[in-house]
């Protein structure tokens, strides 16, 4: 008489099934918080806390030169680069990529804005990877504040940039890009530089850059470019405080 019930000889394949199965389940699950996490931060984003990847710094006008012609005199802005020890491992040749991209940048504002970037460093930045990236650019403000040698800091680290690749206090000194598989150096720079001049991202804006990375010079939106030729002339530096008025605070 057969005895009733499943082959015994097909439990171990179906045993092994079911762990493939768990294992898959388990990764997708993993995928899903990934994801959620993601959104939760493009929510903040759009939602003002980091607006476009830019925070909002205090606003400084700047006088404009009193020449005939504003857009065709050159501004050069001093720029200094220092990475991270993520950003030196994830580029082998890092310091070569930063200073071609920073070049590319530099050609593409000179072309555009009449705005070019001279690098006057290359620095290793000693830094603990704090897993945020506006806790990263307070460490690169507090490690690299603005000097007579230089008008903006650029940190580089490294990242996953699936929602924010880089950020940057509007009207600032300091950004922050990271090293990603789904941006160019160039595109981030690009983008982040355009804060540093006063621009604001708008929920659009925000949403194209999730979608397609972010936007270079030559596909800025007319309102980009516009804020960016505005603030061209804005102060890097405060002037320095006279003795007359320091002793006046005190």
């Amino acid at each position: 008489m057969a005895a009733s019930g499943k082959d015994p000889s097909t439990a171990p394949e179906l045993s092994y099934l079911a762990g493939k199965e768990e294992k898959l389940l388990f990764w997708m699950k993993l995928l899903a918080l990934f994801l959620f996490l993601n959104l939760v931060l493009y929510g903040l984003q759009l939602a003002g806390s980091v607006s476009g990847c830019a925070l909002t710094a205090p606003v400084e006008r700047a006088p404009l030169p009193t020449t005939a012609d504003l857009t065709t005199e050159t501004r050069v802005i001093k720029a200094l680069a220092v990475a991270d020890g993520w950003y030196q491992l994830a580029q082998p040749q890092w310091e070569e990529t930063v200073r071609r991209a920073i070049a590319d940048i530099s050609h593409l504002y000179q072309q555009r804005f009449g705005i070019t970037f001279e690098l006057v460093g290359i620095r290793a930045w000693d830094t603990p990877h704090t897993f945020t990236m506006p806790n990263e650019l307070a460490a690169l403000k507090r490690a690299y504040p603005i000097t007579n040698e230089y008008d903006v800091v650029i940190g580089l680290t490294s990242g996953s940039g699936l929602v924010v690749a880089g950020i940057s206090e509007i009207l600032g000194n300091h950004l922050l890009v990271a090293a990603t598989p789904f941006h160019s150096l160039t595109g981030l720079l690009a983008h982040e530089l355009g804060h540093i001049f006063g621009v604001r991202d708008t929920g659009a804006m925000a949403l194209t850059q999730l979608l397609a990375g972010p936007l270079a010079p030559t596909t800025l939106p007319g309102s980009f470019a516009a804020a960016i030729r505005e603030q061209k002339w804005r102060p890097f530096r405060l002037p320095p405080v006279s003795t007359t008025m320091a002793q006046a605070e005190r």
